[in-house]
Protein backbone atom coordinates (compact mmCIF):
# COMPACT_ATOMS: atom_id res chain seq x y z
CA UNK A 1 0.00 0.00 0.00
CA UNK A 2 3.12 2.44 1.11
CA UNK A 3 4.47 1.70 -2.40
CA UNK A 4 1.32 2.78 -4.38
CA UNK A 5 1.40 5.99 -2.22
CA UNK A 6 5.01 6.80 -3.29
CA UNK A 7 4.00 5.92 -6.66
CA UNK A 8 1.01 8.75 -6.54
CA UNK A 9 2.73 11.35 -4.86
CA UNK A 10 5.80 11.29 -7.04
CA UNK A 11 3.98 11.49 -10.06
CA UNK A 12 1.17 14.21 -9.15
CA UNK A 13 4.10 16.08 -7.16
CA UNK A 14 5.63 17.09 -10.48
CA UNK A 15 6.56 20.53 -11.72
CA UNK A 16 5.09 21.63 -15.21
CA UNK A 17 9.10 21.92 -16.27
CA UNK A 18 9.35 22.89 -20.05
CA UNK A 19 5.76 24.48 -20.54
CA UNK A 20 6.55 28.05 -20.71
CA UNK A 21 9.63 27.67 -22.50
CA UNK A 22 7.66 28.66 -25.67
CA UNK A 23 6.92 31.73 -24.38
CA UNK A 24 10.82 32.14 -24.77
CA UNK A 25 10.06 31.36 -28.72
CA UNK A 26 7.98 33.95 -29.69
CA UNK A 27 8.45 37.15 -31.47
CA UNK A 28 9.04 40.55 -30.27
CA UNK A 29 6.67 42.47 -32.17
CA UNK A 30 6.40 45.37 -30.38
CA UNK A 31 9.12 47.15 -33.14
CA UNK A 32 6.58 46.92 -35.91
CA UNK A 33 5.19 49.09 -37.96
CA UNK A 34 2.25 48.49 -40.38
CA UNK A 35 3.07 48.92 -43.86
CA UNK A 36 0.79 51.35 -45.93
CA UNK A 37 -0.60 52.19 -49.11
CA UNK A 38 -2.22 55.61 -50.34
CA UNK A 39 -5.15 53.58 -51.29
CA UNK A 40 -5.31 51.12 -48.09
CA UNK A 41 -3.57 50.20 -45.09
CA UNK A 42 -1.90 46.50 -45.71
CA UNK A 43 -2.37 44.23 -42.98
CA UNK A 44 -1.61 40.67 -42.32
CA UNK A 45 -3.36 37.78 -40.78
CA UNK A 46 -1.68 35.02 -39.74
CA UNK A 47 -4.54 32.46 -39.02
CA UNK A 48 -3.08 29.93 -36.51
CA UNK A 49 -3.32 26.07 -37.82
CA UNK A 50 -5.56 23.67 -35.74
CA UNK A 51 -3.10 22.62 -32.85
CA UNK A 52 -3.89 18.26 -32.68
CA UNK A 53 -3.38 17.17 -29.05
CA UNK A 54 -0.20 15.48 -28.30
CA UNK A 55 -1.69 13.55 -25.09
CA UNK A 56 -4.63 12.04 -27.06
CA UNK A 57 -5.07 8.29 -27.31
CA UNK A 58 -5.57 7.60 -31.02
CA UNK A 59 -6.25 3.20 -30.41
CA UNK A 60 -5.93 0.70 -28.21
CA UNK A 61 -4.18 -2.69 -28.38
CA UNK A 62 -4.57 -5.88 -26.02
CA UNK A 63 -2.17 -6.55 -23.26
CA UNK A 64 -1.74 -9.68 -21.43
CA UNK A 65 -0.32 -10.17 -18.17
CA UNK A 66 -0.72 -11.96 -15.00
CA UNK A 67 -1.29 -11.26 -11.07
CA UNK A 68 -0.51 -13.30 -8.81
CA UNK A 69 -0.31 -16.52 -11.24
CA UNK A 70 -3.38 -15.59 -13.09
CA UNK A 71 -3.39 -14.53 -16.63
CA UNK A 72 -5.38 -11.27 -17.26
CA UNK A 73 -5.80 -8.60 -20.24
CA UNK A 74 -6.38 -4.90 -20.81
CA UNK A 75 -6.36 -2.83 -23.91
CA UNK A 76 -3.79 0.01 -23.41
CA UNK A 77 -2.78 2.74 -25.88
CA UNK A 78 -0.90 1.68 -28.90
CA UNK A 79 1.93 3.66 -28.58
CA UNK A 80 2.42 2.98 -24.84
CA UNK A 81 5.98 1.25 -23.68
CA UNK A 82 6.44 -1.24 -20.75
CA UNK A 83 8.46 0.63 -17.95
CA UNK A 84 12.31 -0.70 -18.56
CA UNK A 85 13.02 -1.06 -14.84
CA UNK A 86 9.53 -1.48 -13.35
CA UNK A 87 9.15 -1.67 -10.04
CA UNK A 88 8.44 -5.67 -8.82
CA UNK A 89 5.40 -4.51 -6.86
CA UNK A 90 4.02 -4.04 -10.13
CA UNK A 91 2.65 -6.49 -12.49
CA UNK A 92 2.07 -3.89 -15.24
CA UNK A 93 3.53 -0.36 -15.62
CA UNK A 94 3.90 1.80 -18.66
CA UNK A 95 3.95 4.96 -20.09
CA UNK A 96 3.39 7.33 -22.95
CA UNK A 97 6.13 8.44 -25.65
CA UNK A 98 6.64 11.91 -23.90
CA UNK A 99 6.54 9.66 -20.71
CA UNK A 100 4.11 12.08 -19.01
CA UNK A 101 1.44 9.65 -18.72
CA UNK A 102 1.71 6.76 -16.88
CA UNK A 103 -0.18 2.91 -16.17
CA UNK A 104 0.42 0.82 -13.40
CA UNK A 105 -1.52 -2.40 -12.14
CA UNK A 106 -0.62 -3.97 -8.63
CA UNK A 107 -2.57 -6.49 -7.24
CA UNK A 108 -3.29 -8.53 -3.39
CA UNK A 109 -4.19 -12.19 -4.00
CA UNK A 110 -7.65 -11.99 -1.93
CA UNK A 111 -6.54 -16.02 -0.80
CA UNK A 112 -3.25 -14.55 0.92
CA UNK A 113 -5.11 -12.01 2.71
CA UNK A 114 -8.36 -11.91 5.57
CA UNK A 115 -9.18 -8.26 4.85
CA UNK A 116 -12.87 -8.10 3.21
CA UNK A 117 -12.47 -6.09 -0.49
CA UNK A 118 -14.43 -2.44 0.99
CA UNK A 119 -12.53 -2.84 4.08
CA UNK A 120 -9.08 -2.66 2.27
CA UNK A 121 -10.39 0.07 -0.12
CA UNK A 122 -11.48 2.49 2.83
CA UNK A 123 -8.24 1.70 4.54
CA UNK A 124 -6.87 2.94 1.43
CA UNK A 125 -9.03 6.14 1.56
CA UNK A 126 -8.48 6.60 5.26
CA UNK A 127 -4.92 6.31 5.94
CA UNK A 128 -4.02 7.36 2.50
CA UNK A 129 -6.08 9.78 0.48
CA UNK A 130 -7.45 11.74 3.64
CA UNK A 131 -3.69 12.12 5.51
CA UNK A 132 -1.89 13.38 2.12
CA UNK A 133 -5.26 15.83 1.52
CA UNK A 134 -4.55 17.16 4.94
CA UNK A 135 -0.76 17.61 4.34
CA UNK A 136 -1.47 19.35 1.05
CA UNK A 137 0.92 17.12 -0.84
CA UNK A 138 -2.50 16.24 -3.19
CA UNK A 139 -5.34 19.36 -3.49
CA UNK A 140 -8.89 16.82 -3.66
CA UNK A 141 -10.10 13.84 -4.57
CA UNK A 142 -13.44 11.89 -5.33
CA UNK A 143 -14.54 8.68 -4.67
CA UNK A 144 -17.35 7.01 -6.17
CA UNK A 145 -18.39 3.13 -7.09
CA UNK A 146 -17.32 1.91 -10.28
CA UNK A 147 -18.97 -1.29 -12.51
CA UNK A 148 -16.97 -2.90 -15.56
CA UNK A 149 -18.12 -5.33 -17.33
CA UNK A 150 -17.09 -7.94 -15.00
CA UNK A 151 -15.94 -6.67 -11.72
CA UNK A 152 -17.04 -4.31 -9.30
CA UNK A 153 -15.44 -1.49 -7.26
CA UNK A 154 -14.50 2.05 -6.19
CA UNK A 155 -12.95 4.29 -8.37
CA UNK A 156 -10.89 7.59 -6.66
CA UNK A 157 -10.35 10.91 -8.86
CA UNK A 158 -7.43 12.73 -7.43
CA UNK A 159 -6.40 16.49 -8.16
CA UNK A 160 -2.64 16.66 -7.92
CA UNK A 161 -0.13 19.72 -7.58
CA UNK A 162 1.12 21.75 -11.07
CA UNK A 163 -2.33 20.49 -13.22
CA UNK A 164 -1.17 16.86 -12.49
CA UNK A 165 -3.92 14.25 -11.57
CA UNK A 166 -4.12 10.55 -11.16
CA UNK A 167 -6.96 7.97 -10.67
CA UNK A 168 -6.92 4.81 -8.82
CA UNK A 169 -9.24 1.81 -9.66
CA UNK A 170 -10.18 -0.63 -7.31
CA UNK A 171 -11.69 -3.57 -8.81
CA UNK A 172 -12.19 -6.90 -7.25
CA UNK A 173 -12.24 -10.01 -9.08
CA UNK A 174 -12.80 -13.97 -8.44
CA UNK A 175 -8.93 -14.02 -7.23
CA UNK A 176 -7.51 -11.00 -6.44
CA UNK A 177 -7.79 -7.12 -5.41
CA UNK A 178 -6.42 -4.90 -8.51
CA UNK A 179 -5.64 -1.73 -8.27
CA UNK A 180 -4.98 0.37 -11.39
CA UNK A 181 -3.48 3.41 -11.41
CA UNK A 182 -3.39 6.52 -14.41
CA UNK A 183 -1.73 9.44 -14.06
CA UNK A 184 -0.97 12.40 -16.19
CA UNK A 185 -2.22 15.72 -16.77
CA UNK A 186 -5.23 17.28 -15.83
CA UNK A 187 -6.05 17.89 -19.66
CA UNK A 188 -4.93 14.41 -20.53
CA UNK A 189 -8.04 12.68 -18.81
CA UNK A 190 -10.31 15.32 -19.25
CA UNK A 191 -9.34 14.88 -23.17
CA UNK A 192 -9.28 10.94 -22.81
CA UNK A 193 -12.01 10.64 -20.59
CA UNK A 194 -13.81 7.84 -22.93
CA UNK A 195 -10.56 5.99 -23.66
CA UNK A 196 -9.37 5.47 -20.33
CA UNK A 197 -12.52 4.22 -18.98
CA UNK A 198 -12.37 2.08 -22.02
CA UNK A 199 -9.43 0.60 -20.93
CA UNK A 200 -10.42 0.18 -17.50
CA UNK A 201 -13.78 -1.59 -18.60
CA UNK A 202 -11.90 -4.20 -20.69
CA UNK A 203 -10.03 -5.69 -17.94
CA UNK A 204 -10.78 -9.46 -17.32
CA UNK A 205 -9.59 -12.49 -16.16
CA UNK A 206 -9.25 -15.84 -18.63
CA UNK A 207 -10.56 -18.85 -17.41
CA UNK A 208 -10.18 -22.37 -19.51
CA UNK A 209 -13.34 -24.10 -20.49
CA UNK A 210 -13.15 -26.05 -17.11
CA UNK A 211 -14.00 -23.20 -15.42
CA UNK A 212 -10.07 -23.08 -14.26
CA UNK A 213 -7.14 -20.24 -14.06
CA UNK A 214 -5.57 -20.29 -17.34
CA UNK A 215 -2.19 -20.49 -17.38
Amino acid sequence: MKKWLLILVAAIGLSGCGVKEKEARLPDTKGDTAISTSSSEVKSTLKPEPKLKSNLIPYLVEKKFELNDTAYSILVPSSWKDVEERDEELSVSMESPSGTEVLDISSVDRYDTEEEFQSFVDRFEEEELKSQKAMKEIVDYQGVAYQTLYYSGRSYHIIGVENLAAKFVFLETPTDYVVILLTGSADFFETNKDRLDEMIQSLVAHYTQEGEIAA
